[in-house]
């Protein structure tokens, strides 16, 4: 009988540890899918953007708790709700687009990050600028970014994220879009 009652408790933790598995799997894909969705589809124009939360009357977190995920600056952020948990959108007065969210796979959000902004089309150059892990009062947090410009009007957009394993945090994950700017040639 105890033989029995060891293989079923393996058993079970072993469904256990892939029923997290693909908790965590999916909430970075859905992580992925609406950092996509909002902030990558709509980069050109945030006003539609907020029209559209508008419309489906999307809840918006209260202005105290707000500020801090739009660091102090006037704006926005949207609750997305998941099945896995919220996630956050926010667009501040720069027309810069953000979502946060934690408890998700670091690893898979920036593969997802990566392969999604290497399929930039033929028409925009894309330029890597930061890769790297910097020490934050919380612990190591992972920066990437990268800096596209539209070859035809020579626009920049800025396209980041940062990733944190620390303990404590309350954003594990921050994808953001900042606004066009227009360079002088």
């Amino acid at each position: 009988m105890q033989k029995i009652l060891i293989v079923l408790g393996m058993v079970l933790s072993q469904w256990h540890s892939v029923v997290v598995a693909d908790t965590t799997d999916h909430a970075s894909l859905f992580f992925t899918q609406l950092y996509t969705n909002t902030c990558v589809k709509n980069s050109a124009d945030m006003q539609a953007l907020k029209e559209n939360f508008s419309a489906i009357q999307t809840k918006q977190l209260p202005a105290a708790k707000a500020v801090f995920f739009l660091e102090n600056k006037q704006g926005t952020v949207w609750i997305i709700p998941n099945v896995v948990g919220n996630y956050l959108v926010s667009i501040d007065s720069a027309a810069a687009c953000a979502v946060y969210t934690h408890n998700v796979n670091i690893n898979a959000i920036e593969r997802q990050f990566i392969t999604l902004l290497e399929k930039t089309p033929s028409s925009f150059l894309l330029e890597k600028v930061q890769d790297e892990t910097l020490a934050t009062p919380l612990g190591p947090a992972h920066f990437i970014r990268y800096l596209r410009t539209n070859k035809a009007d020579n626009s920049q957009q800025e396209f980041s994220l940062q990733t944190s394993i620390a303990q404590g945090a309350d954003i594990q994950a921050k994808a953001m879009v900042g606004p066009v700017i227009f360079v002088d040639e």
